[in-house]
């Protein structure tokens, strides 16, 4: 029997993404015949869903979240300064050109001569003293990072030194064949070290499958960025190499969780890294696309939740009585199960005040800086007047409660005391038990995420990924890794749109009244940059002001033309004007490229008194130039309200988030329809079968090739 042995030195227990992962790829293996033994961190305690699956062996000392990594995926989680640029050091090191840059005073700075009268000395020194006050926090911001990478240095020896320590005890006990699969399935790159440690002193470990997978990004930012970096990512490029030679008959394979981290590492190693299909549990799968065999399944997954020690009730009664009401859930389940009766197999109760009305919006999730949650209570006052006094949805929230200073970390509220009498926004545990969590996400009405879409920009979101399985529509950042799911559904609809709604008018770049220094090309192109002015255009009169009854629309398509490489998004930006040339509105979209010779779209919704709008383009996140071309803008007509896209929305900034969600409400049945259509077609390709069949089917991908 072959066994699979999944390491995640980062699972300490019971919630998260790091339990969820290990037990949906567990429960995948063992019923296609496999044996799964996991190795976690050695404060995990055994978990009665996870033990009846696999053998688990609590071990590692240290977790993947290592302060010291040279990932920068890593560094920005744990806020360490970023390693590009110029090196911060002393005097010496620093030219003395870039003194005044880096906040150094010159070497011939004005000198205090000996003899010169004493007003004049306490006038030089007080322009010292302001001088220092001015440029001291740059100049400790730079001692600073000089002492962080002096400190990275050692700490880095020891997260090696310990990780291939750890392997060193854990892996002789386990007697490796050559029918295992090692999977592990988060490493960074000081773990990698450590695992060549052990493998140049281990023989016997040629003879299982090792599986390396890659979740945090090693670049900082977009592609755009990579080329200023490779020289700060020498080491890992160093380390795939003295991998290579020193471990050449090692059968390994590397992986990432989404494309875009796929081919950051595939420019430092030479082995190929293919994206593996993240796993999604079955539990957030649609209940009517649910078979008969799926749903028995699930019902044993939550016979098996419902007997963990872990229990649901545990954790509610930490909190008083009267939250534990709302948010408790039930879990009996009945005897035998069908495909009629599916939905049976979650529990009923609502996880919120019944009170409240409208839409639920919910923001799964622990509170981190980069999941921007504390960004909400900017917009307060905006969501609270388009979404939430106008009755079109309410707010849920997880968070900690465990200390009284930390939830108010987070509150919506202007006042304390709303806190526990509005049912607009109410709040959950963070985190909570796993059907209570499946079945938060499940009876979502909108998922709202909020992440940093720097940080998010190439990385994987695990919560968009149970959304979209659940059918639940999503708000997401703009140029980041969920809107580029979202991209293809959006251009889709919006061609939906312009078939089948008359065009009151179609204008190309010819049409429209440029600037002089932004005049397209004879060809059509249209070059812009990420300055504050963008490249723009005034347009002719938008036709059907008059019409008070119809519902306008203004679609837009263009061409990429440079760069082709990803990671170029091209801002939106459009001001309505009404016939007194005053601005009734604005809005924006960040659209990206979807491949060569496919056109990108936008939709925005034209109020009733527009008569002129003004067209603006610009690089969305970087001060570069790039093009466009074959220009489309289309104004159409309905009789009735019109969505602006399907299966979800994006935003640019916060301050669009309230008219997004008002978006949502409004169109929600149209929004919840297309996303469950999707739903199933997106569970498939994030099925833990899947993710087990592609790990444990490269035998034969490697006998395909020598074969051949």
């Amino acid at each position: 029997m072959s066994r699979l042995i999944i390491v995640d030195q980062s699972l300490k227990g019971l919630g998260g993404h790091h339990f969820d992962y290990v037990l949906q790829v567990s429960q995948a293996a063992s019923r296609q015949g496999v044996e799964v033994i996991v190795v976690a961190h050695q404060q995990f305690s055994n978990h009665a869903s996870l033990q009846h699956y696999a053998r688990i062996i609590p071990h590692f000392r240290r977790t993947t979240y290592s302060r010291y990594s040279l990932l920068a995926g890593l560094r920005a989680m744990h806020r360490r300064p970023s390693l590009v640029g110029a090196p911060p050091n002393l005097r010496k090191v620093i030219p003395e050109r870039d003194h005044d840059s880096w906040g150094l005073p010159a070497i011939d700075q004005e000198r205090i001569p000996s003899n010169a009268p004493r007003s004049s000395q306490q006038t030089t020194l007080a322009k010292l003293w302001q001088a220092l006050t001015n440029r001291g926090g740059r100049w400790w911001r730079s001692f600073q990072t000089l002492a962080t990478r002096m400190q990275d240095v050692n700490g880095r020896n020891r997260v090696v030194q310990s990780f291939a320590s750890d392997c060193v005890r854990v892996f002789p006990g386990l007697v490796l064949m050559p029918s295992d699969h090692v999977f592990f399935a988060t490493i960074n790159d000081l773990e990698l070290a450590g695992l060549l440690v052990y493998w140049m002193g281990a023989p016997e470990s040629y003879l299982p499958h090792w599986h390396l997978q890659f979740h945090f990004d090693a670049f900082e930012g977009r592609v755009p960025e990579y080329r200023r970096q490779y020289r700060v990512l020498d080491p890992l490029r160093c380390l795939f190499e003295d991998i290579d030679n020193a471990v050449p008959t090692h059968q390994l394979h590397y992986y990432a969780t989404t494309a875009a981290i796929a081919d950051q590492y595939q420019r430092l190693a030479n082995r190929p890294i293919t994206e593996l299909a993240y796993p999604i549990s079955e539990s957030f799968r649609s209940a009517k696309a649910m078979p008969p065999k799926v749903v028995a399944i699930a019902a044993n997954d939550q016979a098996d939740f419902a007997r963990s020690t872990d229990a649901a009730a545990r954790m509610i009664g930490r909190l008083d009585p009267s939250e534990s009401r709302s948010i408790q859930v039930a879990i009996e389940l009945p005897a035998a199960a069908s495909e009629s009766d599916a939905s049976s197999n979650f529990p009923k109760v609502p996880l919120w005040n019944p009170n409240a009305s409208g839409i639920p919006i919910v923001v799964a999730g622990g509170i981190r800086s980069e999941k921007g949650q504390k960004g909400l209570p900017e917009i307060w006052a905006e969501l609270k007047r388009q979404v939430l006094d106008a009755g079109l949805g309410f707010i849920v929230c997880q968070r900690q409660e465990k200390r009284q200073w930390y939830r108010q970390r987070f509150s919506l509220p202007n006042s304390p005391g709303q806190e526990s009498t509005d049912a607009s926004v109410q709040y959950l545990p963070h985190p909570l038990s796993t059907p209570q969590y499946q079945e938060l996400i499940r009876q979502a009405g909108i998922g709202l995420l909020t992440y940093d879409p720097r940080s998010y920009a190439n990385r994987r979101a695990g919560i968009f990924g149970e959304y979209l399985a659940s059918g639940v529509p999503t708000l997401v950042p703009a140029g980041t890794w969920m809107a580029d799911q979202l991209a293809p559904y959006q251009v889709a609809y919006q061609q939906q749109v312009l078939k089948q709604n008359p065009s009151l008018a179609c204008w190309s770049h010819l049409d429209f009244d440029w600037t002089p220094w932004n005049v397209p090309t004879a060809s059509g192109s249209v070059t812009f940059d990420g300055g504050e002015v963008p490249a723009y255009a005034w347009s002719p009169v938008i036709p059907g002001a008059d019409s008070a009854t119809n519902d306008r629309l203004l679609s837009l398509r263009l061409h990429w033309v440079w760069p082709r490489e990803a990671g170029t998004f091209c801002r939106i930006e459009i001001l309505f004007y009404d016939q007194h040339r005053q601005v009734i509105t604005a809005d924006s979209a960040t659209i990206g490229q979807l491949g060569q010779n496919t056109a990108q779209s936008a939709l925005f919704r034209i109020p009733t008194e527009a008569v002129h709008f003004r067209l603006g383009l610009k690089n969305a996140f970087y001060d570069r130039n790039a093009t466009i071309q074959r220009l489309l803008v289309d104004v159409v007509s309905s009789d009735h309200p019109l969505p602006l896209g399907a299966v979800g929305l994006t935003y640019d900034s916060l301050s669009q988030i309230p008219a997004r969600l008002s978006e949502l409400c409004t169109h929600h049945s149209h929004y919840k329809t297309t996303c469950q259509r999707v739903a199933d077609a997106w569970f498939k390709q994030h099925d833990p079968g899947a993710t087990v069949m592609q790990l444990m089917n490269v035998e034969s991908k490697a006998q395909r090739q020598r074969a051949g």
